[in-house]
C-alpha cells in the first residue's frame, strides 16, 4: 500500500523506464554502458512538489533536497524484464 508522507500536499507522478544494472560498474566509457544493464524494471517516481518548492527558496536545487527521498518515492516493478528478452 503506498502512503503519503505526513504533511504531503501535492504529490506529482512519473512513470519512468528503470535499469537494472547487471554487474559492478564504475567509470566506463559510453560505448559499452549498454552492456552492463542487467534489465529493466517500470518505475514510479513521485515528488512532493511542495517540499521542492520549500528546497527551492532555500537555495537547494539537487535532488537531494527533500522532495524526492520519502519511503516508497520510488516505487518499482518486482520482477526486472531480462535484457536479451527485449529487442
Amino acid at each position: 500500500m503506498f502512503q503519503l508522507p505526513q504533511g504531503a500536499s501535492e504529490i506529482h507522478h512519473e512513470v519512468e523506464l528503470g535499469l537494472v544494472i547487471g554487474h559492478r560498474t564504475h567509470c566506463i566509457s559510453p560505448s559499452v554502458a549498454t552492456d552492463h544493464i542487467g534489465g529493466y524494471v517500470l518505475a514510479l517516481d513521485m515528488t512532493d512538489r511542495q517540499a521542492q518548492a520549500q528546497a527551492k527558496k532555500s537555495g537547494c536545487l539537487g535532488l537531494l533536497c527533500g522532495s524526492k527521498d520519502f519511503n516508497n518515492f520510488c516505487a518499482s516493478g518486482c520482477q526486472p524484464s531480462l535484457r536479451n528478452l527485449l529487442p
